[in-house]
């Protein structure tokens, strides 16, 4: 930790740089504040510690109430972000963190003594100001008259029952369950039953009694309504999903919501755990929750802040994971049918000679972690730090892969390997920050697993064809609340937030299942 008096001779150092300048901006200033001993190089945040520290300096300085406010006032005025540290991303926009990353880094990234030394700088900058009348904070912002706050907040709520409603009924439409004429329940109130027992993430029995004590609504026992699910074929399921994602699909495009000219997608496995004997429906996996067995699916997603949306999954059966890059093209060519790929990010299970091949037969970008093989440690070995190994050789035997082993450096010295065909220069400034944060996007997917989840109903069914009508529905319910939330801003108040909602997932479950389509 740097003692009190280095600190202020840091300060007055930088003040004396800008000592001819007509005024001084806290941004100016911080932008010649050496800080250089205190910041944390760390993998887990993609922003580099000096501008995040100084973010934190400003904040402080100009007496911002909260660092939400800090990040508006950056977003307004991007020059003096750039003079903080941040960076503009691959798409020439300005990166800035969240309120949360900041919190994270300051709470679990700082250590004690890293915090105390920014406690006393913000003391020295405060005397400093007030001696030389430097940095004026900024005046808040009027607040906004709040008598049509109840108008906007009912507007919101009577707009989302009426979009949930519009897709509800699109959707429902669409699947098709075989029921006899005469049956005594519709499928609607099956697919509702789903939907409840999905967001309050019980099991189909449990589900229904909730559902009838919520909604007063007559409703079948579990075991008939896993008896309808039981009869679909599995074909047919897949196409009418795929079906209404193309419809939806079609209704963003009629809207002019999908504007970017190119898109980041990530593909990724995901696993439910399975208990019982082994089949040809299941694969292995690593071991979690009692079991090493469980149903997988790939997807293919945007991982763009401002859209989400799942494009494709499918269903991965143990005799499929042997062709898996056939599976990797199928989402590929489907994704590219909407929109133009700038990178694919995946994980190190896709580390292979045959993996690689494919992304490169496909003429796509990717970024990958490269697994750990005796090779590769080599070169970590030896790599003096951040290091580009071009046209790298992989061999399984039989076939060749080429491609770019980038080495970076991580926190407290640790170095990471990354395979890629992405054109990156390892003497930009910030280059290992840059590439943690385009393959931080990746970790998107993961998020969307969990909300996904977070919308399918519990089961012990053994029946593939009702696993797989599972997880598609909740990849299509998770869909529809994207679609839902992004039609809710533009019609109250005609624009998108990036990268925020106005809908939480559960709100949107809670209507969606409410709202009848009959």
């Amino acid at each position: 930790m740097l003692r009190k008096e280095e600190l202020e001779n840091e300060v007055y150092q930088a003040l004396k740089k800008l000592k001819r300048a007509d005024s001084i901006g806290i941004s100016g200033f911080l932008k010649g504040l050496n800080l250089s001993s205190l910041h944390p190089e760390h993998r887990y945040v993609k922003y580099p510690g000096e501008a995040m520290i100084k973010l934190l300096l400003l904040r402080d300085a100009k007496k911002l109430k909260s660092t939400q406010k800090a990040l508006d006032y950056l977003k307004k005025h991007e020059k003096e972000a750039f003079d903080l540290g941040f960076f503009k991303d691959e798409k020439n926009l300005l990166e800035l963190p969240n309120q949360r990353t900041v919190s994270y880094f300051y709470n679990h990234i700082l250590n004690k003594e890293n915090r105390i030394s920014i406690s006393n700088i913000t003391q020295i900058l405060n005397e400093t100001g007030n001696k030389f009348d430097f940095f004026p904070e900024i005046p808040d912002e009027p607040k906004k008259q709040t008598n049509n706050s109840k108008t906007i907040y009912n507007r919101k709520n009577e707009k989302t029952k009426q979009i949930c409603k519009f897709l509800k009924k699109n959707a429902y439409d669409l699947i098709s369950l075989k029921m006899h004429h005469n049956t005594k329940y519709q499928k609607n109130t099956l697919l509702d039953i789903l939907v409840h027992s999905g967001i309050n993430r019980t099991f189909m029995n449990g589900g229904v009694d909730q559902f009838r004590e919520q909604t007063g609504r007559e409703a079948p026992i579990g075991r008939t309504i896993r008896h309808h699910f039981s009869k679909f074929d599995l074909d047919k399921v897949q196409r009418d999903f795929m079906i209404i994602f193309e419809n939806y699909w079609k209704l963003l495009k009629s809207k002019n919501i999908l504007k970017r000219r190119t898109y980041d997608v990530a593909i990724d496995f995901t696993d439910i755990p399975y208990y019982g004997k082994p089949s040809p429906d299941i694969v292995g996996k690593k071991p979690e929750k009692g079991t090493s067995w469980g149903y997988r699916f790939i997807t293919i997603s945007i991982v763009e802040k401002d859209n989400r949306i799942t494009l494709l999954a499918l269903p991965v059966r143990f005799f499929e994971m042997q062709i898996s890059s056939k599976l990797v093209e199928i989402l590929i060519k489907y994704a590219k049918g909407k929109v133009k790929i700038r990178n694919v990010y995946v994980d190190r299970g896709f580390f292979s000679v045959e993996m690689i091949n494919k992304f490169k037969e496909l003429n796509v970008k990717f970024l990958m972690p490269a697994t750990k093989n005796r090779r590769v440690v080599k070169m970590l070995n030896v790599s003096p730090g951040s290091l580009i190994v071009k046209d790298y050789e992989m061999s399984n035997g039989k076939k060749l892969a080429n491609f770019n082993l980038v080495i970076v450096e991580a926190s407290e010295g640790i170095k990471r390997a990354f395979a890629t065909n992405i054109i990156l220069n390892q003497n930009e400034s910030g280059f290992s920050e840059k590439l943690f944060h385009l393959y931080s996007k990746r970790w998107s997917i993961e998020t969307g697993y969990r909300v996904e989840k977070g919308f399918m109903a519990k089961t012990t069914s053994k029946n593939y064809a009702i696993r797989v009508f599972y997880f598609l529905f909740a990849v299509l319910t998770y869909n529809l609340w994207l679609l839902a939330d992004i039609f809710v801003c533009l019609s109250v108040f005609s624009s998108v937030p990036f990268g925020k909602h106005v809908i939480t997932a559960k709100l949107f479950g809670v209507i969606f299942e409410k709202v009848s389509v009959f």
